[in-house]
């Protein structure tokens, strides 16, 4: 197994260094790419290389952090928990990563504040759905509601003072 994984990263080494000779001689620069067209005007695009996996693995981990740390300093300062969502989106963009569903509905897409209902989200049960109001900037959305046996909610099912989704919970 050590021999072959060996082999893999000599082969890849061979393969680079052959890719970086070829684009050196040709006279193409280290980070500019040619998108294959001759007219003039035309930019080159820029390559990015792939961040290394622990990286990646450190920065989710960050991420999740800061949207703890958000949860837990709201009641002190609803300010730093804005601040720590707009870190956590940071990294987010920065490392390419996807942010979980269940954090992604933490905060306000449009104004990027930390929900928390009943003080910067109000929810509401109206016609198989719940709507999330922003306290803040005014906007809005829906998300289905869903039983396990018929596939939707029922008014009388949804009772809209006690109803509150997991991912919301404090």
């Amino acid at each position: 197994m050590a021999v072959l994984k060996k082999v893999r990263k000599d082969l890849s080494e061979e393969v680079s260094k052959e890719a970086h000779k070829e684009t050196h001689d040709a006279g193409a620069s280290d980070k500019r790419i040619s998108t294959g067209s001759s007219r003039r005007g035309r930019r080159s695009r820029q390559r990015y290389s792939k961040k290394p996996a622990k990286q990646l693995v450190l920065a989710r981990k960050h991420m999740i952090s800061l949207f703890e740390k958000a949860r837990a300093v709201f009641n002190k300062d609803p300010s730093l928990a804005d601040r720590y969502v707009s870190l956590a989106r940071k990294v987010a963009m920065k490392f390419k990563l996807r942010i979980p569903s269940k954090y992604k509905r933490l905060y306000c897409q449009h104004c990027y504040r930390f929900l928390v209902p009943g003080k910067t989200l109000r929810v509401r049960v109206h016609e198989h759905r719940l709507i999330y109001y922003c306290s803040h900037c005014g906007k809005f959305w829906r998300k289905p509601l869903k039983t396990a046996r018929s596939g939707t909610v029922t008014r009388s099912d949804a009772k809209p003072g006690r109803f509150e989704p997991d991912h919301l919970s404090f």
